[in-house]
């Protein structure tokens, strides 16, 4: 509403916004990229291919899905931020990290709760990774708990405020897709590998929704493949390209799930999303990552 106040219905200023938002979103890959590889070539690269790529292009295409183009705005740079504390000022830089983390819930808690688990991932990895001393580990397992208390307690307001969390509607499709695991499974991947192969071999889509298709479904579950393998060559390797590999691989699949999970024409209705859909954008930051390191 309040853009229609400002831009009325002239096509033209919405898409200035949209090309600001993608700007702004190339540049905090650019520098989540930058604190994981340490590569600023790697880094450049990676914010390139977000800034032509058509994945996820519909959260900068249609307006009511500008909140996805924030949450990869925010959740990059408190990325950058969290990563960046353990090499220079852990405190400052993990609180900073904290709050960009909180707006991103704020805006999207939907999608944006997934950012829990994948730090918590991140911190596994590390820590298995290094030989943390005890006093060091002691302060990565409090600023875990701190982000999990403030997560909490914002989705605490946001339910008793909002209806965002009423519905036993979330209920009833994860009881369908346990009922149908095989066929949901199936659904599941069939979109992630949409995503991962639709940006250079064409799949047909209707704003942003596909039927399953045969090479989406073997993509998909290759890529789960290539998380196991490279999971499996991490613990053994300890090397850091394999740590990069399964953090993103795993990102790929935690930030598709709860959109996923909550659309009844997908859960239910067996439809699968294209490379374009908006609820693949946060999966696609970390593909294009993978793009920009390989």
């Amino acid at each position: 509403k309040g853009k229609i106040l400002v831009f009325g219905f002239n096509p033209f200023y919405y898409y200035i916004v949209s090309l600001f938002l993608k700007v702004i979103s190339s540049f905090s890959v650019l520098l989540m990229v930058y604190s994981l590889t340490k590569s600023k070539r790697t880094s450049i690269y990676c914010g390139l291919i977000f800034a032509s790529s058509v994945m996820g292009l519909e959260v900068f295409d249609r307006i009511s899905a500008h909140y996805a183009a924030f949450s990869i705005i925010l959740l990059s740079i408190g990325i950058f931020f969290w990563v960046r504390a353990t090499e220079k000022d852990f405190i400052k830089d993990t609180l900073v990290a904290i709050f960009f983390f909180l707006l991103a819930l704020l805006g999207d808690p939907g999608s944006s709760i997934m950012v829990i688990p994948l730090i918590i991932i991140w911190e596994i990895l590390n820590s298995y990774q290094r030989k943390l001393g005890k006093d060091y580990l002691k302060r990565i397992i409090l600023r875990v708990l701190i982000i999990c208390a403030f997560t909490v307690l914002l989705l605490s307001v946001i339910s008793q405020r909002t209806k965002y969390f009423s519905s036993n509607l979330y209920t009833n499709h994860i009881q369908y897709a346990a009922q149908h695991l095989g066929s949901s499974l199936n659904n599941y991947m069939n979109s992630i590998g949409h995503l991962f192969v639709g940006w250079f071999i064409p799949i047909e889509e209707m704003i942003g929704i596909s039927s399953a298709t045969f090479i989406g479904l073997i993509a998909g579950y290759l890529l789960l493949i290539t998380f196991l393998l490279q999971f499996i060559l991490f613990l053994k390797t300890k090397s850091d390209s394999n740590k990069l590999m399964v953090f993103l691989l795993g990102w790929i699949m935690l930030f598709y799930f709860p959109n996923w999970i909550t659309q009844e024409h997908i859960v239910i209705g067996g439809l699968v999303v294209g490379v374009s859909n908006r609820y693949l954008a946060l999966s696609s930051v970390a593909l294009i990552c993978l793009l920009g390191i390989s």
